[in-house]
């Protein structure tokens, strides 16, 4: 009978150990700084009472905002740049041969019938694309244009090259080559954060694809390349008098005008294995107001307690 009050003490007693090791306490855990109004690029310093496990940082800046912890969707501008060339050694007259289009209700069937059945938009105007007037054999920069306005959400985008050569007894010869590379699609944030949704690889315009073409082409002179798209309509008498247009095209882009940057990220400032902290330091490059957490945290195996602390700094120019 001792020998079974002996153990229920013994239970009691561990029990009660256990449950001491449980208990996390609540951090006690304040933060103060000089002055709420700072200049930009000038440092802040926070100062730190008590010592919690952790100490967790969010400056209110884009990317760590506490507001976004669980997630940052926002509406983005979408920009397509690429470059185009022309090479030019004959004594050409055509100009104006490379037309960029964006279509939401292509069927993504490869022929001419269907491709000209679509609705597209004509989008050239938001480039610069290489004219004649250009240096030959000189790459172009597009500069990066908004295409946002003409995108569906919850359809398809397709972006098409078209080059087109018109008749040459009408309309004069046309240059040797017209070239397309360097395609870049990416989404813009209200912060400037840019993120690249599509490339000339992974949008879909490298072989084997081929180019849709409305008339027959000289074998070789118009096709897709692994690294650009490359354009030449027929010279010969007996193919040139007709109008012939080739299209590059994009696989379908699911580019809605609402794009996903993921979690906000808090800056570690300390964690369990360090020492007591009593300050941090932060600058801002940008004007404007910010909304500043610190999360300080206890925390072991059995559980945590967390204390948010906030500030509003104004940081002027």
């Amino acid at each position: 009978m001792k020998t079974y009050y002996l153990l229920i003490l013994f239970c009691a007693l561990m029990l009660s150990s256990c449950s001491k090791e449980a208990n996390v306490d609540l951090p006690d855990f304040d933060v103060d700084v000089e002055s709420l109004e700072v200049k930009a690029n000038e440092e802040v310093t926070f100062h730190f009472s008590g010592s919690p496990d952790f100490i967790n940082f969010y400056s209110g800046e884009w990317g760590n905002d506490y507001e976004f912890r669980a997630g940052r969707i926002e509406e983005s501008d979408i920009t397509l740049s690429f470059e185009s060339l022309i090479i030019n050694s004959r004594d050409a007259t055509q100009d104006n041969q490379l037309a960029v289009l964006l279509s939401n209700n292509f069927n993504g069937e490869l022929n001419i019938s269907d491709v000209e059945a679509a609705d597209w938009t004509d989008i050239t105007d938001e480039f610069r694309v290489a004219h004649l007037s250009d240096e030959n054999s000189t790459w172009i920069a597009s500069g990066a244009g908004n295409i946002s306005p003409y995108i569906e959400d919850g359809k398809p985008t397709y972006i098409a090259f078209r080059y087109t050569a018109m008749p040459r007894s009408t309309h004069g010869l046309i240059p040797n080559f017209l070239r397309v590379r360097s395609f870049l699609l990416e989404s813009l944030s209200s912060n400037g954060e840019k993120s690249t949704l599509a490339t000339h690889a992974s949008a879909g315009i490298t072989p084997p694809k081929e180019l849709v073409k409305s008339a027959t082409f000289a074998a070789g002179r118009s096709n897709l390349q692994a690294t650009y798209l490359n354009f030449y309509g027929n010279i010969s008498p007996s193919q040139d008098d007709v109008t012939h247009t080739a299209w590059a095209i994009t696989n379908p882009l699911d580019i809605g005008k609402t794009v996903d940057f993921g979690i906000d990220k808090a800056v570690s400032v300390k964690t369990v294995e360090d020492g007591v902290i009593d300050a941090y330091t932060h600058t801002y490059s940008e004007a404007g107001t910010y909304h500043v957490v610190f999360e300080a945290k206890n925390a072991n195996v059995y559980g945590e307690k967390t204390v948010i602390k906030q500030l509003e700094i104004t940081v002027k120019p």
